[in-house]
This record gives C-alpha cells, structure tokens and sequence, in this order.
C-alpha cells in the first residue's frame, strides 16, 4: 500500500518524471547504501509526504520511520563521499581484476583527495571520512614501505620515466 502512495505521490508532484521505489540496503553490498541514500534525498518530499498520511501510516509507525531533517543533512553530506567509492568499488568488481597498477593509483586518489577532511565537513563526515582512509591505508597497506618500493607498483612509473 506504502509503495502505492509513494507512486501516486511522484506522479502528483512531478507528473513529467517516471515514478521509482526505494532502494534498500543489502549488508552484503555496501555501496548499496549510496544508492538507497541518493534515492531517499531524490525522493525526499514523496516519502514525507507518504508518511505524513495517517490513511497510510499510522500514528504510531511514524516515530520509527519519520526521518529528522538532520538525518535528511546527513545523508545529503554523505553522498559527495560515497560516490567515488561507489566507482572505486564498480571499477575494483568488474568481471576481470584490475591490475595494481590500477588499483593503487586509484586508491591513492581516494585517500588523498575524495577522503581528505576539509573545513567545511561536519564532524560525522569528519568522522567517516577518517575511518575510511584509515581502513583503506591499513587494508592495502598505502603507509607500508614494502607497498611504496613494490616493483610492481613502480612498473608503470618507470615505463612512462624511460620513454621521456
């Protein structure tokens, strides 16, 4: 019934766009939260909308699902983050592995640009972001200086300094 409404909702406000559903986090993929976090922000006065209907929603049901105008902020903060680690997470899971050469250059990105925590985060964005370099630096070894001098990580390096 809730997915009806929330349907009947898009259509009413945005009649000129296709209706979507909700995407739901599945703990296996957890890029699959930057795609359910981009469809709620999407989706935001929809979703308020459905949930404000007491046809719909009961009273009760409310308090657990009413999302907070902070929680709103927050995810709308979360997905400039997530997004490049969505692509970084496509680009590592595709059919044939990426090679290191790829991978690390890629990873190196990541941290030092996309995780890098600038004045204007808040401090849960803070927060992740650190956590997520952190994990990423200690799982790929990005601080170790067997990592830094591998040969194989340097391949490409030296190829693009000898042609010069």
């Amino acid at each position: 019934m809730a997915v009806g409404e929330l349907i009947k909702k898009q259509v009413a406000m945005n009649p000129e766009e296709q209706p979507r559903k909700l995407i739901q986090h599945c703990k296996t993929r957890w890029n699959s939260v930057f795609d359910m976090f981009q469809r709620l922000v999407d989706l935001r006065w929809p979703v308020c909308a459905v949930l404000s209907d007491r046809n719909v929603v009961k009273h009760a049901d409310v308090k657990t699902l009413e999302v907070r105008d902070e929680h709103w902020q927050l995810m709308a903060d979360l997905l400039p983050v997530l997004k490049p680690l969505q692509i970084a997470t496509s680009v590592m899971s595709t059919k044939c592995t990426p090679p290191a050469t790829t991978l690390y250059p890629m990873l190196w990105g990541l941290v030092n640009n996309h995780l890098t925590v600038r004045d204007e985060d808040c401090a849960t964005v803070s927060t992740f972001k650190r956590a997520v370099s952190d994990a990423i630096k200690q799982r790929f070894g990005l601080n170790d200086h067997k990592t830094a001098t591998n040969v194989f990580l340097l391949l490409p390096y030296w190829t693009r300094s000898s042609a010069n």
